[in-house]
C-alpha cells in the first residue's frame, strides 16, 4: 500500500527566516554567569535638602508616553505587582504565569543589604538626569550558582524610601530583567527592561489589542508572546552576527495572528509554525531534510519516535499531551500533527509529506488529558474536541 499525504507548503522550519536584519541595531548579551542591573533610581534633592526617590523606569515612562496605573497608593506593593500581571494575562497568559511564579518566590529570592551598591555599567542608554538629581543603584540581579545565593540584592535604605508604586516597579523590573537576560537571545543591558516595565504598568495595556501588544514587545526585542489561543510564538531571535532579528508574524485582524514562524525549541523542544488557526508541530531533530541522514537500514526514520507535546488551549478548556503512538506513521523524515482551532472546536489530525511513497500504517495520534474538566483519552488519525458542547469525536485509521 502506498500512501500520499497532504503537506502544507508554507511550513518554514529549519532555517530562521527573518522579518528584518538589524545591521546597526542592538546586539544580544553574552549570557552565562553574571551580575546584572537589577534597578536604578533617581534621587533628587530640593533646596532644603529633602530627597525624593523615584524608579528610573517610572521617570522614563512619560518619555515613552505611557500613563502609569498601579492602583491606589494604599495598596501593598505585592498587590500592585499582582494587578499588573493580571492586566497582561488577557493577552499573554504564558508570561503572566511565569511572572506569577517568580512573584511567589520573590521574598525568598531577595537579600536586603545596608551596603551601597555601585552603579553598574549595563544600564544602557540614559538621558542626563535633571539638575539636582543623581542616579543610584537600588538593586542588582545575580545568577544563583552557589548554595545560599539570592537572586536579587536590594539596598535597604533606598527600598525604604520608595513608595509602594516604586517598590512594585522595582519588583517588576527584577522579573522583566530576569526574563530578558535568560531568554534566547539574551539582552546585555537593562534598557529594554525599563521600557517594558513602563509598558506593562500602563493604563493603555489594559485595553490594548493583540497586534499593538506584539508591536511593543517586538520593539523591545522580547523573544516570545502568545497568539489569540494562548499558544506561544517566537517573535525575536538572533542572527549569526549576534544581532536581534524579528521572525515573521502576520495579523489578519487586530486580535488575530494568522501566521507566525517559530524557529526555536519551545513547547518541550518541538518546533512549530502558526499558520492561520493551525499549529504545526514538528520534531526538532528532523527539521532539516537530508537524504539518508535520518533513516536506518530498513528505510525507517530513526528520530521520529518521541514526538511528545503539552497541548493547552485555555479558551477551549483543553489540557493534555498530544503524541504519536509507538510504531505508527513511519512514512518520511518529516512528520507533523495539525491542530485546527475555530470558534467552537479543535480538530487534530496526523499528517506527513506528499513526497512519501513508503508503505506503512497511517499515523495514529494519541491525546491524553482533560477537556472541560473531563478526563479524555483518544486515539486516531483525526479527532475533534468540541468545547461548546463538551463532546469528542474520533476518526480511526
Amino acid at each position: 500500500m502506498k500512501i500520499f499525504i497532504h503537506f502544507i507548503g508554507a511550513f518554514l522550519l529549519g532555517t530562521a527566516s527573518v522579518h528584518a536584519v538589524l545591521l546597526d541595531g542592538p546586539r544580544v548579551g553574552n549570557g552565562g554567569p553574571r551580575v546584572g542591573n537589577g534597578g536604578v533610581v533617581l534621587i533628587c534633592k530640593n533646596r532644603s535638602g529633602q530627597a525624593t526617590v523615584q524608579l528610573l523606569d517610572h521617570y522614563e515612562a512619560s518619555k515613552r508616553q505611557w500613563t502609569l496605573d498601579l492602583g491606589s497608593p494604599k495598596d501593598h506593593y505585592f498587590q500592585k505587582v499582582a494587578a499588573v500581571i493580571d492586566s497582561i494575562q488577557r493577552l499573554n497568559p504564558s508570561r503572566a504565569a511565569l511572572y506569577q511564579e517568580w512573584l511567589a518566590s520573590f521574598e525568598m529570592d531577595t537579600y536586603f543589604t545596608d551596603a551601597k551598591l555601585n552603579l553598574l555599567k549595563d544600564t544602557g542608554e540614559i538621558d542626563t538626569p535633571p539638575k539636582g538629581c543623581d542616579l543610584a543603584q537600588a538593586a542588582v540581579h545575580q545568577d544563583t550558582n552557589l548554595r545560599g545565593d539570592r537572586r536579587y540584592i536590594i539596598n535597604k535604605g533606598i527600598w525604604n524610601k520608595l513608595d509602594n508604586n516604586g517598590k512594585a516597579g522595582l519588583v517588576l523590573h527584577e522579573m522583566i530583567y530576569r526574563e530578558l537576560v535568560t531568554q534566547y537571545p539574551p539582552h546585555g543591558t537593562s534598557y529594554f527592561a525599563r521600557s517594558l516595565n513602563a509598558f506593562f504598568s500602563s493604563r493603555e495595556v489594559k485595553t490594548m489589542h493583540l497586534q499593538e501588544y506584539y508591536n511593543n514587545l517586538s520593539a523591545n526585542y522580547v523573544a516570545t508572546m502568545d497568539t489569540q489561543y494562548g499558544l506561544p510564538i517566537v517573535i525575536t531571535t538572533a542572527s549569526a552576527q549576534g544581532e536581534f532579528v524579528h521572525t515573521k508574524v502576520r495579523f489578519s485582524s487586530p486580535d488575530t495572528v494568522d501566521f507566525a514562524e517559530t524557529a526555536a525549541p519551545i513547547l518541550n523542544g518541538i518546533f512549530y509554525t502558526w499558520l492561520g488557526n493551525k499549529v504545526i508541530l514538528q520534531n526538532g531533530e528532523c527539521s532539516e531534510a537530508a537524504a539518508g541522514r535520518y533513516f536506518n537500514a530498513e528505510g525507517a526514520p530513526t528520530c521520529l519516535d518521541a514526538l511528545v507535546n503539552e497541548l493547552t488551549i485555555q479558551e477551549a478548556g483543553i489540557n493534555g499531551k498530544l503524541f504519536f503512538k509507538d510504531g505508527s506513521g513511519y512514512l518520511t523524515n518529516i512528520r507533523e500533527s495539525f491542530v485546527s482551532v475555530d470558534s467552537r472546536q479543535v480538530t487534530i489530525r496526523g499528517d506527513g509529506d506528499p513526497t512519501s511513497v513508503l508503505p506503512g500504517p497511517l499515523p495514529v495520534l494519541v491525546f491524553k488529558g482533560t477537556v472541560n474538566g473531563k478526563d479524555v483519552t483518544l486515539e486516531g488519525s483525526e479527532f475533534v474536541l468540541d468545547f461548546v458542547q463538551s463532546t469528542v469525536g474520533v476518526t480511526v485509521p
